[in-house]
C-alpha cells in the first residue's frame, strides 16, 4: 500500500468555499461557492506571498478594480485561507 499527501489552501467565507473565478465583465459576481471543500478552488504556497495570488478576473465591484493578493481576496469576502491536506491512499493489484 501506498500514500502521498498534498497540502494546498482554499479560501473560506462563513461555511463556503470559493469554488471557481470567471472571465465576465458585464456582471457585478463572476465568482462562485460550494460547500464541497471537494470542488474548492485551490492554492499553493506561491499563491500567498506573489503580487498575483488571487485568481486573475477576480473584481472588487464595490471599489472597481482588480483583486490582486490573497490578503485582499479575503477581506472582499469576509474570508480566511485554511491549509487542508489531503492524503491519498493506493493498493497496487
Amino acid at each position: 500500500m501506498s500514500t502521498e499527501t498534498k497540502h494546498y489552501y482554499v479560501m473560506k467565507a462563513g461555511s463556503l468555499y470559493l469554488e471557481d473565478v470567471w472571465e465576465e465583465w458585464e456582471d457585478d459576481i463572476n465568482y462562485s461557492f460550494t460547500e464541497k471543500l471537494s470542488k474548492a478552488m485551490k492554492f499553493y504556497e506561491y499563491n500567498l506571498t506573489s503580487e498575483w495570488g488571487a485568481p486573475k478576473y477576480l473584481w472588487n465591484n464595490v471599489a472597481e478594480k482588480n483583486i490582486k493578493t490573497l490578503e485582499e481576496m479575503c477581506e472582499f469576502f469576509n474570508g480566511e485561507m485554511i491549509k487542508v491536506a489531503m492524503k491519498t491512499i493506493w493498493k497496487e493489484v
